[in-house]
């Protein structure tokens, strides 16, 4: 695996220089994945949410075996939250013969293993541990991205013909960075990595859809505004949790962006029911930051997601969105993401029961 500049103008690197880290397999080396973790997980039937940790140290190892010494820096660094914001692999070995796209939501996940092994592998090597919300995705560590027919109209990773707007992913909750480790606390960190594996990406007329990226840098150079920006990292607005969440509850008085580390963490949806100014300049200042969002399009990295590619980027420093689609009426055949969150750390969230479920926080 070496990394390489091929796909520059595809993932819109032009654009956003230093956003994106690809690396790409060779297919010698995919063929020697695949053989290696079929024979590993062969005649095992994992439970991922109970089981990951083990699937990541076995995967790590196979993948390992093919990467250059440096590739394997970068994906630590990354990991560190150092360097690039967005980090795409590709060339990686397909599923044979996937099973169908389970459209209400959930399925066996033992069926996808080897797949799933292949991400998970990667997060080894970044040093980031997988991690479930209690109140998201019924617990489960992934997430299966499919075109549900019970969310038609709805702005969720399960919908399909409405744009799920600009967002960083669960937004209602604090920075990981800025959780104390086995401290007091009240709520777990939002999650600061996300990835995805593709199984399937295809729409009804067989065209791929893209999942689009934008850093939060280039939303910032555009806004202009001292002032605005300055209010984004007071405590002036309620953030509300995203449709897909059952019982986790709003937080009212906190900053969108914060500085830190010479970056900014930034929490935002487009969806206007999420993210209210709680004063007059806060509002003013959240659409002075919409605007500039809007005109930041030059700057959008527009990734496809097809079967033996990964993305895993920093949910902190970028912001995404899936434009509506039509997923066409054989819905076995449909879209299918997998996606899974990542912390640095376990013990900066509030763990539910670290021994029957190790990777769920409450």
């Amino acid at each position: 695996m070496k990394l390489t500049t091929r796909a520059v103008l595809q993932h819109g690197l032009n654009r956003a220089p230093g956003t994106v880290a690809e690396f790409t397999v060779s297919r010698r080396n995919s063929r020697t994945i695949a053989k290696q973790v079929k024979v590993a997980f062969a005649g095992d039937r994992y439970i991922m949410d109970r089981d990951a940790r083990d699937v990541m140290a076995i995967a790590a190892e196979v993948i390992a075996e093919v990467l250059p010494t440096d590739d394997l820096a970068r994906l630590r660094a990354f990991g560190a939250r150092q360097g690039p914001s967005v980090v795409i692999v590709e060339g990686l070995p397909q599923l044979p013969e996937p099973p169908p796209t389970p459209f209400r939501g959930f399925g066996d996940d033992t069926q996808v293993v080897e797949s799933d092994a292949q991400l998970l592998g990667i997060y080894e090597l970044m040093g980031i541990s997988p991690v479930a919300n209690r109140f998201e995705n019924n617990g489960f560590l992934w997430r299966n991205v499919v075109p549900d027919p019970d969310e038609a109209g709805v702005k969720t990773s399960h919908g399909y013909d409405t744009p799920l707007d600009w967002h960083s992913d669960d937004s209602c909750g604090t920075f990981e960075p800025l959780a104390s480790v086995g401290g007091f606390k009240t709520r777990s960190p939002i999650p600061q990595f996300l990835g995805f594996v593709s199984l399937r990406n295809r729409d009804r007329d067989g065209r791929p859809v893209p999942t689009e990226i934008l850093p939060n840098d280039a939303i910032l150079r555009r806004l202009g505004n001292e002032q605005a920006l300055a209010v984004l990292c007071e405590g002036e607005f309620l953030i509300n949790p995203p449709p897909s969440h059952r019982g986790n509850l709003p937080m009212k008085n906190v900053p969108l962006i914060v500085p830190y580390n010479g970056t900014h963490l930034v929490r935002f949806s487009g969806n206007s029911q999420q993210i209210i100014g709680l004063t007059d300049r806060a509002q003013s200042a959240l659409e002075q930051y919409k605007a500039a969002l809007s005109e930041a399009e030059d700057d959008v990295i527009s990734v496809d997601l097809e079967p033996g590619r990964i993305m895993v980027f920093n949910n902190y420093r970028v912001l995404h969105r899936r434009k509506q689609f039509d997923p066409g009426d054989d819905r076995k055949h449909a879209r299918w993401l997998r996606r899974c969150f990542r912390r640095q750390c376990l013990y900066t969230g509030i763990r539910v029961d670290p021994v029957r479920w190790p990777f769920l926080w409450g």
